[in-house]
């Protein structure tokens, strides 16, 4: 069940760390997370033990990042393995975030992590999904959206924290050809109203699920707070469920 270190490369040459948490029984689903600029793959660490599910969890608190704070984190409910990536930015390495702005670059990269996602031992395929923040969240939804184009799998939904069309390409184009598909993708949208760039992205979209979370300026990963209502953990949980149509 431990992590395991993965090395993968984009299409550029440029070379990234990843992790997979492996799901419990083979030909398992995978969802890969994304992290922001405010920091690297750590960001989702506890969240991918918990999505993960395989007893790694330690619930505890952390006094500086509430997302962090697993000891108050929803049960788990999916009932299905479930295999986790996550990955490097490049230049955002750091725990302190991203050294540099590589939109275009930031690009290839989330789809060189589907690319080597879909290519890990126990993972099928067929059913890959994918929830990031901030520029992550772009990343996920741009890079689902992407992977549907080729032979490499199938991405069946995107779930984004504060997305802003960050990484060059308009978040709705991609929304929309996700949309578009047969079966059709799903794709979640979690926002504060304060945070201009994702309620101008989200706010009027109603072919998406959308959750305001009223006049908040919490942006990315801050959204995932305790005691918030409707909990974007337990509403991770359920966009998971509804992509994948109720498979076990």
């Amino acid at each position: 069940p431990h992590p395991v270190e993965i090395q993968l490369t984009a299409s550029d040459g440029q070379e990234l760390s990843g992790l997979n948490f492996p799901a419990e029984h083979p030909n398992a689903p995978i969802d890969v997370l994304m992290t922001w600029s405010r920091g690297n793959q750590s960001e989702w660490e506890e969240i991918a033990y918990w999505l993960q599910g395989r007893g790694l969890l330690e619930r505890q608190l952390n006094s500086r990042e509430t997302w962090k704070s697993s000891n108050w984190y929803p049960e788990r409910s999916l009932d299905m393995p479930l295999g986790v990536f996550t990955f490097d930015f490049r230049s955002c390495e750091s725990e302190d975030g991203c050294q540099a702005y590589l939109p275009a670059e930031w690009l290839l990269d989330a789809q060189a992590a589907l690319e080597a996602a879909s290519q890990l031992e126990g993972v099928d395929p067929g059913r890959i999904l994918t929830a990031g923040a901030s520029n992550g969240g772009d990343g996920a939804v741009d890079a689902c959206a992407w992977i549907n184009t080729t032979d490499l799998g199938t991405c069946r939904g995107a779930f984004a924290l504060s997305p802003s069309s960050s990484l060059t390409i308009d978040f709705r184009t991609t929304a929309d050809a996700l949309l578009s598909q047969d079966p059709p993708a799903v794709v979640y949208c979690l926002y504060g109203l304060l945070d201009d760039a994702a309620n101008e992205t989200c706010g009027t979209y109603p072919e998406i699920r959308t959750i305001s979370y009223g006049y908040v300026e919490d942006h990315g990963l801050e959204l995932i707070l305790v005691d918030r209502r409707p909990d974007p953990l337990q509403i991770l949980q359920e966009f998971i469920e509804e992509a994948l149509g109720g498979e076990q």
